[in-house]
């Protein structure tokens, strides 16, 4: 794997693990480049959306996309029977522009919704966390919002929703081929410090579990991701 332009600092620590627990899974790898604490491309980058970022999403553009999912949730509050309480669950808030947007079209348009939720965030990256607390309390809804890993929520679970807009797509994948001789999976290795691609039996059982699950029956020479983490 050529590292040249990646991240020196992060390429250690890959390499690192490497060297003390041995091969890595792809999805190791994948959660390190995304989510390392320190060198993260999620968990230290501010500049990752809009104009001077890498990408744009459909929050934004512009509030409307807040206000159509706003309009959904109310439906769902009622379908629930107005409960008093009302827990919307954002995994992978972003900027906190769906936020913003959902929970002020609700206190515009939705008061007696609006009074019972309260909104959860579940954000893995400081950098990012940091930012949605900065736009909510500037929109004095504050008060509404709360910070939470799903883990630490109540094992009674929650009324309400759960929603996240393009986080599934970004969690870790294992990868998987199959051969004549069965399913193997593919792992990060490193040779004289540099990252290399390798082909072994599976870490466990759990990838041909998932794709028996899914009734899918890959063929030699086929390739195959495993979203196990969605």
């Amino acid at each position: 794997m050529n590292h040249s332009s990646g991240n020196p600092d992060l390429i250690v620590a890959i390499l690192l693990e490497i060297r003390e627990r041995g091969p890595m899974p792809f999805a190791r790898f994948m959660e390190l480049a995304l989510y390392h604490p320190r060198h993260g491309y999620y968990t230290t980058r501010a500049r990752i959306f809009g104009r001077g970022g890498d990408y744009y999403t459909s929050t934004d553009l512009h509030p409307a996309f807040g206000a159509l999912l706003a309009r959904q949730a109310e439906d769902i509050w009622r379908a629930l029977g107005r409960p008093a309480a009302f827990t919307i669950v954002e995994m992978g808030a972003g900027r906190g522009f769906l936020c913003r947007d959902l929970l002020t079209h609700l206190r515009e348009n939705h008061a007696d919704c609006f009074s019972a939720t309260r909104y959860i965030i579940d954000e893995r990256s400081p950098t990012l966390r940091a930012g949605q607390m900065e736009l909510l309390c500037a929109a004095g809804l504050q008060s509404r919002v709360s910070w939470s890993r799903l883990e630490d929520m109540p094992e009674t679970g929650i009324e309400g929703l759960f929603l996240s807009n393009e986080l599934v797509d970004a969690l870790p994948v294992r990868r998987a081929r199959m051969t004549g001789n069965g399913l193997q999976e593919q792992f990060v290795d490193q040779s004289g410090g540099e990252l290399r691609l390798v082909w072994d039996a599976p870490a466990d059982g759990a990838l041909v579990e998932y794709f028996a699950g899914m009734n899918i029956a890959l063929q030699p020479g086929q390739i195959a991701e495993a979203g196990l983490a969605a």
